[in-house]
């Protein structure tokens, strides 16, 4: 997974999305805002469902950068919905970002064989 980093600029995400979504309105029905960003925002050995387990500051970040790349896509394309996931039982990550004002219409959780029932 693509961390965020300083050097992305929330307004260039948001043109960039907006310009992918105006070229494909109406062929895309659903768009994944990033992937499995809660990995990158968790602290060492921590299992994600508080949140204390969350680096706050770098997560606000990836915060604003999701909420850019989804307002982006919904102001060209008001008919498509926007997805985020998270991985194993991250869910606290998707709090945070609620928190920081990010919206979307479908929740996803990835999970993989070597992560249990």
């Amino acid at each position: 997974d693509r961390r965020f980093t300083e050097e992305d600029d929330p307004s260039v995400l948001r043109d960039r999305a907006a310009a992918l979504a105006a070229r494909y309105r109406g062929r895309i029905p659903c768009y994944q805002v990033s992937n499995e960003q809660d990995n990158c925002c968790l602290c060492e050995d921590s299992c994600g469902e508080e949140r204390h387990n969350y680096d706050l500051e770098y997560t606000k970040w990836v915060a604003a950068c999701m909420k850019a790349i989804a307002d982006g896509i919904r102001s060209s394309d008001h008919q498509a919905r926007i997805s985020v996931n998270v991985s194993y039982k991250h869910t606290y990550f998707m709090q945070l970002l609620l928190e920081e004002g990010m919206s979307w219409d479908v929740s996803g959780v990835d999970w993989y064989s070597n992560m249990g029932d």
